[in-house]
């Protein structure tokens, strides 16, 4: 595909840099300030949360009956969407699909603020409202931490009675395909408002408060919880340095970013940003935000950290509707795959804007390298799925298109019992590692098992490689014809029937590409960095 000519002129260009990206902003990062081209601003809230769907930052609830606002960076601007059925503050908004939940939010009015049972579903195509299900009654709580795993939804802590003494270290599971429930090992420590993240196969939990009356501010939980999906257990984390409730939370690569938030320490909301490291179990102190805040809207869009309005002051006080990012741009190497999808991190952030810590940004079950290089599919569109077909064990059919100068038509036909590099239980017949000049060495890498039938339509003047790795039951069949200059290096798998990889890396047109890539590039992050 010409994209990846692009990404790789942007990485050859550039490549005198020994530092380009990193999923983690620098310690010397600084915050900007974020205004739209059409002057529209976000409509000042509090108790608030947000979720990026297909590419634009949707921001939902807040106290006194907020809209639902999306910002989109295709227009840059701030959209109204109407309100919902009822107040809902107080929750961590995550979305599976186009479709955003709303669980474990509370209600009117204040201290007791009492819990919401009904599971409300924002569906972003149509911009409706709809009940999913509910809460058991005996798990019912809000001001929770919710993430997204494996297309489950995880609810952790909470508040049983508002702001007067119900916070709980519960853990629950819920899966919206079956509108099922399932109760988990508790938390280590109860807490309520915060938010929680996912880093690779953890949750993790930090900041965040036990609330109750008459001082709601003053029980801030220092230990960082981690929960292993893989293991099932709760682990203690280093505390948290400056303890705080109601910051906005995200996570990147191995860490945990933690912006602003509330305690009875002080009377203005905190501009402190701290990020937990889940490898090393540290943290460490990045430049503060230009405005202090707290239960403010915080999401990662392309390839900054968004937070958005809050309270400057303690308490429900003053609303805000200011806008700053956070760049996660640092300074590591471009070509590190986090999530191991096959699209770096440069790609991921810059290119897709799909997230490069999660292998599967629409939660479609085709994580996002294949969409893009296999597939041609849109990794941020759950909607845009691609069909795959169905493995039978028997026929499949792979095709990988190069360029050639000349035909190579090798032929490997034999018959051999046991696996190894180049071995066929069968009858093996396919073009690979051979030279297109006339001479061809067809390797079948595999056990067939069916009949796999892998095309390398392309060759360079020098090799096609085409390796048909997979089963079929008797007949591997690669054969490159065409005409080019370059080297063509094509896998069929023939367990799934499709294109592997199909990188191209030589012709008369990548220097081109390169250049291209280069200015687009420094466009690009010279547009961010403007903004």
């Amino acid at each position: 595909m010409k994209i990846h000519n692009v990404i790789l002129g942007i990485t050859i260009a550039l490549g005198a840099i020994p530092a380009i990206l990193s999923a983690y902003p620098d310690d010397d990062s600084q915050w900007l300030s974020e205004t739209t081209s059409d002057g529209s601003s976000i409509t000042a809230r509090h108790e608030t949360g947000s979720v990026v769907v297909n590419g634009n930052l949707y921001v939902l609830g807040g106290r006194h009956m907020r809209q639902v606002e999306v910002y989109k960076p295709s227009t840059d601007g701030w959209e109204a969407l109407g309100a919902p059925p009822l107040q809902l503050h107080h929750f961590q908004p995550v979305a599976i699909g186009s479709k955003i939940y709303a669980i474990g939010a509370m209600t009117c009015c204040y201290p007791d603020e009492p819990s919401v049972a009904d599971i409300h579903v924002f569906d972003t195509t149509n911009n409706n409202w709809s009940v999913a299900g509910e809460i058991p009654a005996n798990r019912r709580r809000g001001g929770a931490g919710a993430v997204v795993y494996k297309n489950k939804i995880y609810l952790v802590g909470g508040n049983t009675l508002g702001h007067n003494g119900g916070s709980v270290n519960w853990f629950d599971e819920y899966n919206p395909a079956t509108d099922t429930w399932k109760t988990l090992p508790n938390a280590p420590d109860p807490r309520d408002h915060f938010q929680a993240v996912v880093i690779g196969n953890q949750l993790v939990v930090a900041g965040g408060r036990t609330t109750d009356l008459p001082n709601p501010f003053d029980k801030t939980v220092a230990p960082t919880n981690i929960y292993n999906f893989d293991t099932n257990q709760w682990t203690r984390g280093a505390n948290i340095p400056t303890r705080r409730a109601g910051a906005m939370t995200v996570g990147i690569g191995t860490e945990v970013i933690v912006a602003g938030g509330e305690s009875s320490t002080q009377n203005n909301a905190f501009v402190t940003v701290e990020a937990y490291d889940v490898a090393s179990d540290s943290w460490r102190t990045l430049k503060p935000m230009q405005d202090g805040r707290h239960s403010g809207a915080g999401s990662i869009l392309g390839n900054r950290f968004h937070v958005i309005s809050g309270s400057a002051g303690k308490g429900g006080s003053p609303e805000i509707t200011s806008h700053e990012s956070l760049s996660l741009v640092g300074g590591t190497e471009p070509d590190t795959d986090l999530d191991n999808d096959g699209l770096t991190n440069l790609e991921e952030v810059i290119v897709y804007y799909t997230d490069a810590q999660d292998a599967d940004s629409d939660n479609d079950t085709v994580n996002d390298g294949d969409e893009v290089n296999t597939y041609n599919t849109d990794p941020l569109d759950p909607n845009d799925t691609p069909t795959i077909p169905p493995t039978d064990g028997g026929s499949s059919d792979g095709t990988s298109d190069g360029t050639s100068d000349g035909t190579s038509d090798g032929t490997s036909d034999g018959t051999s019992d046991g696996t190894s590099d180049g071995t066929s239980d069968g009858t093996s017949d396919g073009t690979s590692d051979g030279t297109s000049d006339g001479t061809s060495d067809g390797t079948s890498d595999g056990t067939s098992d069916g009949t796999s039938d892998g095309t390398s339509d392309g060759m360079s003047d020098g090799t096609s490689d085409g390796t048909s790795d997979g089963t079929s039951d008797g007949t591997s069949d690669g054969t490159s014809d065409g005409t080019s200059d370059g080297t063509s290096d094509g896998t069929v798998d023939g367990s799934d029937g499709g294109i592997v990889t199909e990188p191209s890396s030589g012709g008369g047109g990548v220097l081109g590409w390169q250049l291209f890539g280069f200015f687009l590039g420094l466009f690009a992050m010279r547009r961010r960095n403007v903004r």
